[in-house]
């Protein structure tokens, strides 16, 4: 029951990240977002991530590199809120001591995790903040890829330089609040019912009392 809800959101949101691309119904947005999730999961090195981009250019009018801004945006939220969800359930789990060398099956001393959350959050931030930047200025990136490549080929710049524009064009919820905050919001809401389905997982192998902390570090 909690993955239904955990795929309904994760599909669903998309739908504000396009609306200024175009009116998709949600109907459209979820299938083609179920499809693309599984295409993920088939496909190596999350290659999948190319089939929604791509679907979505045949059920509507937004267009192909428009829709990959919104994928790349869903993404960097995504490694953000991970990267918090992280660091918070390792303030509040408890703490082992003497802590493992090991995370799992992986050669990783388990005292190194806390750096590397630190880290993820500090470049996923960062990665948020040139997003904005890209987009605020984006006619400055056109003219700059048109300048640099034009040397080469101005058709070669004329093209790339299409693509830049494009790709910002996607990025056109960030300065709607209306878009933006609601799709933050079943975020939150997709990730915390993530993270509730892995505690109840834990629950349920049989493991001595585990904590809602200790499910978002699994999660994260």
């Amino acid at each position: 029951a909690s993955l239904v809800l955990v795929h309904v959101l994760r599909a669903a949101r998309w739908r504000f990240l396009l609306r200024p691309l175009g009116d998709i119904p949600l109907r459209n947005v979820v299938l083609v977002s179920w499809i693309g999730f599984g295409a993920i999961l088939l496909w190596p090195l999350r290659s999948g991530e190319v089939v929604r981009p791509y679907l979505v250019t045949k059920r509507s009018s937004v267009r192909l590199w428009e829709a990959t801004g919104t994928v790349a945006a869903e993404r960097l939220v995504d490694a953000l809120v991970l990267s918090v969800v992280l660091l918070a359930g390792l303030s509040f789990a408890t703490r082992l001591d003497p802590l493992p060398d090991h995370v799992g099956a992986l050669p990783v001393p388990a005292a190194a995790v806390p750096n590397v959350a630190y880290l993820a959050l500090l470049g996923s931030a960062a990665a948020f903040l040139v997003m904005i930047a890209f987009y605020v200025a984006r006619d400055r990136a056109r003219r700059v890829v048109q300048g640099v490549l034009g040397l080469v080929s101005s058709r070669l710049a004329e093209s790339v330089a299409r693509i830049v524009e494009r790709t910002a064009s996607g990025l056109g919820f960030l300065p709607a609040p209306r878009l933006l905050l609601p799709f933050l919001a079943e975020t939150l809401s997709y990730w915390a019912v993530n993270a509730l389905g892995v505690w109840l997982l834990l629950w349920a192998t049989g493991l001595p009392g585990p904590t809602l902390a200790e499910a978002c570090v699994v999660v994260g």
